[in-house]
C-alpha cells in the first residue's frame, strides 16, 4: 500500500548491528497469515473474470471533532488480462472507470463529463499508470492485480494472525498488518472460498487519521463479460474535458 521501506538501519556499533540483524531475521509475515494470503491470492489470480461489490465507509477526526461518516459503493468487473470496469456511487459523487485494453475513460455521470487517454496492455500496468502518473485512486484495487499477494505484502513491517471471526455470518480468518504509516486488517473467508470479506485501513499520518472500512460482497466468477461492457461511448450531451480537470474532479469526490 506504500513504497517499500528499509527493514533496518545500519549501525557502527557491533552490539547494535547484531541486534538489528537478529530483528531483521524475524519473519515479517506470520506463517498463518502467509497461508491465508497465499490461498486467497491463488484463487483471485486463477480467475479469468470476476465481479464483486465493495461497500465502504470512512471515519476521521479533525481538531478533536469526529467528521460525518462518508459512505460509497464500488462495483468491480474484471476480465484478465486487459478489461476492467469500476462503478463508484455515493450521495455526491458518481463515476465510471472503463478500461478496454487500449484506453481508459473516466465518466462523471452526475456532471455529464468524461475524459479519455491511452493505456498500457494489461490491468496491472494500467492501475500503476493511473495511480503514479495521474494520482487516480481506485478503491481496493489491490484485490484486482494479477498477483494480489505480492501487492498486499510489498510494504509490510509486521503482521499477526488474530484467529477466526464472523463477518456477516461468515467465518473468516482475521489478519492484522502494519506498514510504516498505515495499519490495516483483512478478514478472509474460511473454507474452500478464501475470498476477502472485510478490510479496515487506518491512515496514521493523514490529517484526521481516517479509518476506511470495506465489506466485500456479491462475488461472482461465472457472469458473462462481453467486450462492449468495458467500452465507453459518450452519449448526447456528455462533453469531453482535459485529463487534468478530470483528476481534480476525482480528488473532489474523495480520491477514494
Amino acid at each position: 500500500m506504500n513504497s517499500r521501506q528499509p527493514r533496518w538501519a545500519t549501525s557502527l556499533l557491533i552490539l547494535m548491528l547484531a541486534t538489528t540483524v537478529a530483528a531483521a531475521d524475524e519473519p515479517i509475515l506470520d506463517p498463518d497469515v502467509d497461508i491465508v494470503l497465499t490461498t486467497m491470492g491463488a484463487m483471485l489470480s486463477a480467475a479469468e473474470s470476476f465481479r464483486f461489490t465493495a461497500e465502504n465507509t470512512s471515519d476521521d477526526v479533525v481538531d478533536g471533532i469526529r467528521s460525518p461518516q462518508g459512505a460509497w459503493v464500488t462495483e468491480f468487473t474484471v476480465r484478465r488480462p486487459d478489461r476492467l470496469l469500476v462503478r463508484q456511487r455515493s450521495s455526491d459523487d458518481n463515476k465510471i472507470f472503463y478500461y478496454d485494453g487500449q484506453t481508459v475513460a473516466l465518466h462523471f455521470t452526475d456532471k455529464d463529463l468524461y475524459t479519455r487517454f491511452d493505456a498500457p496492455e494489461t490491468i496491472d500496468e494500467t492501475l500503476d499508470m493511473i495511480l503514479f502518473e495521474y494520482g487516480i485512486v481506485l478503491p481496493v484495487a489491490d484485490m484486482v492485480y494479477n498477483d494480489s499477494y505480492a501487492v498486499l505484502t510489498s510494504a509490510l513491517v509486521a503482521s499477526s494472525y488474530a484467529g477466526l471471526q464472523q463477518v456477516h455470518g461468515v467465518s473468516c480468518h482475521h489478519l492484522v498488518f502494519n506498514e510504516e504509516t498505515v495499519d490495516w486488517q483483512l478478514w478472509v473467508e474460511d473454507g474452500d472460498r478464501p475470498l476477502p470479506r472485510k478490510l479496515l485501513i487506518h491512515y496514521r499520518e493523514v490529517p484526521g487519521s481516517p479509518t476506511v472500512t470495506c465489506f466485500f460482497q456479491e462475488w461472482e466468477f461465472s457472469s458473462p463479460t462481453p467486450d462492449i461492457l468495458f467500452e465507453f461511448e459518450p452519449g448526447a450531451g456528455v462533453d469531453a474535458i482535459a485529463t487534468t480537470k478530470a483528476v481534480e474532479f476525482a480528488e473532489e469526490g474523495g480520491g477514494r
